[in-house]
C-alpha cells in the first residue's frame, strides 16, 4: 500500500566502486532513488475540470521541491562506503537539502523562469510570483514557534514514559502549547495523532528547525543573489551533497559559506525580517 505524505527511498547508493563499473555495466552502476508523493493525478482528484490537467498548489510545489532535496543528496553523493552515501547522514543535517529546495520553490525569478499557464501557456506574472513569495513570509515567525513547539513535545514525549498513552502525550502538547505559542491548540484536537516523524525521528524532530536556520544562511549568502546562475550550485554539489556522511556537516556547511562574499547574518540585511534573522542565530557554525 502506498504510505501517506511523500518521503524519497535511495534504490541504489552513489560510491566510487559502485558508480566505477559504469563504464563496464551502463547505467545500471548509478545511484537511483524513488519519489514517492501524493500529489494530483490527470483526471484524478484536484486536477482541473474543464481540462483534466494535474494542477499542484504553490504548497504542493513545495512539497516536491523538498523530497527533490532528498533525492539529489542520493544521487550526487560519490563516497567510499555505501554506509555514508547520500541521506545517510546525521539527523541534525538530514533535511538541510531539503529544506534548502524549498527556497526554490518559493523565489520569483526561479517561478517565472518555467511557470506557464497550463492552457495559454503565459509565464507567470512577475507580481504573481512576487506575491505568493511574499505570503510564504508573512507568517514565518509563527511556523519558527510552531517548529519550536513540535521540537520540544518531542523531546519531551520521548523523554519520560509516563508521555505515552495517548490522553498524557495530548496533554502534554496542550500544556506546551499553552505556554510557549500564540495560536494554542483547540481543546479535543489531537495534531500529533498525524505526525509521522515523531516515531521514525524519535526525539530528533529538532533537526527540522536546525535545517531551517542552516539552510537560511546558504540560500541567504550562496544562492539568493543569483539562484539560477554562478557557481553556487556546483559547489553545493561538490562541497555538501557528494559527501554524503562521510564529512563533518559543519566542515561542509563552512565550506561553502566560505566561498560566499553576502553576509545573511548582518543585522541591517534588508531581505531578512525578523524571525528570519532569529532563525539564524540559532545554530551556530
Amino acid at each position: 500500500r502506498k504510505v501517506s505524505g511523500a518521503a524519497v527511498y535511495t534504490l541504489r547508493g552513489g560510491t566510487h566502486a559502485a558508480c566505477a563499473l559504469v563504464a563496464q555495466q551502463g547505467e545500471q552502476a548509478l545511484p537511483a532513488a524513488a519519489l514517492v508523493c501524493n500529489l494530483p493525478q490527470p483526471r484524478g482528484a484536484g486536477c482541473d475540470a474543464r481540462t483534466g490537467a494535474a494542477l499542484l498548489s504553490h504548497a504542493q510545489l513545495r512539497t516536491l521541491y523538498h523530497e527533490v532535496g532528498h533525492a539529489l543528496h542520493a544521487l550526487v553523493a560519490r563516497t567510499e562506503f555505501q554506509h555514508f552515501s547520500g541521506m545517510r547522514v546525521p539527523f541534525e543535517f538530514a533535511e538541510v537539502p531539503s529544506v534548502l529546495m524549498e527556497h526554490f520553490a518559493d523565489d520569483p525569478d526561479v517561478l517565472t523562469a518555467w511557470a506557464r499557464h497550463h492552457t495559454t501557456g503565459e509565464p507567470l506574472p512577475s507580481h504573481i510570483a512576487h506575491a505568493m513569495s511574499t505570503a510564504r513570509r508573512d507568517f514565518s515567525a509563527l511556523r519558527t514557534q510552531k517548529a519550536a513547539l513540535w521540537a520540544l513535545f518531542d523531546l519531551e514525549l520521548h523523554a519520560d514514559v509516563k508521555h505515552a498513552s495517548p490522553g498524557a502525550s495530548t496533554a502534554l502538547l496542550n500544556r506546551l502549547s499553552a505556554e510557549l505559542t500564540a495560536l494554542p491548540i483547540e481543546t479535543g484536537m489531537r495534531p500529533h495523532a498525524t505526525c509521522v516523524h515523531l516515531g521514525s525521528y524519535g526525539s530528533a524532530y529538532y533537526s527540522y528547525l536546525w535545517a531551517r536556520s542552516l539552510s537560511l544562511r546558504v540560500w541567504h549568502q550562496c544562492f539568493l543573489p543569483d539562484p539560477l546562475g554562478g557557481d553556487a550550485g556546483d559547489r553545493w554539489c561538490r562541497t555538501v551533497l557528494q559527501h554524503g556522511g562521510a564529512r563533518d556537516p559543519k566542515c561542509m556547511l563552512r565550506e561553502m559559506l566560505a566561498g560566499s562574499t553576502n553576509n545573511a547574518t548582518s543585522a541591517g540585511d534588508e531581505m531578512l525580517n525578523d524571525a528570519e534573522r532569529a532563525l539564524l542565530s540559532l545554530v551556530e557554525l
